[in-house]
């Protein structure tokens, strides 16, 4: 599992840009490493319709805050999104990191 998360967190840093995200529940801002994802789809509508959108993974590893539903991901000052949904990483029975889907 520590294997995993240095994976990830390698592959992060590798691609990875820096990001900005604003909790809403008590406007902290927290700088973190983002990667953007190659896959993005909304398991809400039909998968012949594409939507609007970007996926983007952070790592848990040393992270002080979950991200949540309505925290701002800001990428520069005329770039940024809210995040839609933060769906958890898991390998074997751990979170290993966060999937943001943003809109």
């Amino acid at each position: 599992m520590i294997g995993m998360q240095n994976a990830l967190g390698f592959i992060i840093s590798l691609q990875g840009i820096d990001v900005v995200i604003k909790a809403q529940s008590d406007l902290t801002e927290y700088p973190i490493k983002a990667a953007q994802s190659n896959y993005f789809r909304k398991p809400t509508i039909d998968e012949q319709i594409t939507g609007n959108g970007r996926s983007y993974v952070i790592a848990s590893k040393g992270l002080t805050f979950v991200p949540t539903r309505g925290d701002t991901f800001t990428i520069s000052e005329y770039e940024y999104y809210g995040i839609a949904d933060a769906q958890e990483m898991r390998a074997l029975g751990t979170i290993i990191g966060y999937r943001l889907l943003l809109e």
